[in-house]
């Protein structure tokens, strides 16, 4: 299986919100054709993405998927790929500590999960990640989440946090 290039999102801003859009990438992995690896700086973070690239109607939705533990992004390749088919837009997001999310200063050490903020570290970061997303994606206007595992957790946290 070809490798996806995985691309800083430093080219394209997002209007005033002040977020950096990753440009358009070249999608070269020939088993799912639709799905594209990015970076998108989120804070402190270059957070890991796989989309796809079905366009949202004004005001559309789209999926945001979490996974679990000992995991990454990539367990959600295919589903990206069939919602993509379908015509329906979807992420998928590393948590901090998984697949490719990194710091997203170079020569910065990635911080440890937080113990005395547990599970509110990854809900804050799914929560700015999705502001992103949907700050970078035309149309889309909402986000519907879904969790496996430590990702439904998260989300779980997310949503006691911002209900």
């Amino acid at each position: 299986m070809a490798a996806v290039p995985v691309q800083n999102a430093r080219e394209k801003s997002a209007g005033s919100s002040g977020i950096l859009c990753p440009p358009d990438p070249d999608i070269t992995n020939a088993a799912y054709p639709d799905v594209v690896s990015l970076s998108l700086d989120v804070g402190d973070l270059s957070v890991g993405v796989l989309t796809n690239s079905a366009k949202p109607r004004e005001g559309g939705y789209g999926y945001l998927l979490v996974h679990g533990n000992l995991s990454s992004k990539e367990m959600y390749r295919q589903a990206v790929q069939l919602l993509g088919d379908a015509g329906v837009y979807a992420a998928a997001i590393d948590l901090r500590g998984f697949g490719t999310t990194e710091p997203s200063k170079a020569g910065t050490e990635l911080k440890p999960i937080d113990a005395a903020n547990g599970l509110a570290d990854w809900a804050n970061q799914v929560e700015a990640t999705a502001s992103a997303v949907v700050a970078c994606t035309p149309g889309l206007s909402r986000l519907i989440y879904v969790g496996w595992s430590l990702g439904g957790t998260v989300l779980m946290r997310r949503l006691r946090d911002n209900a």
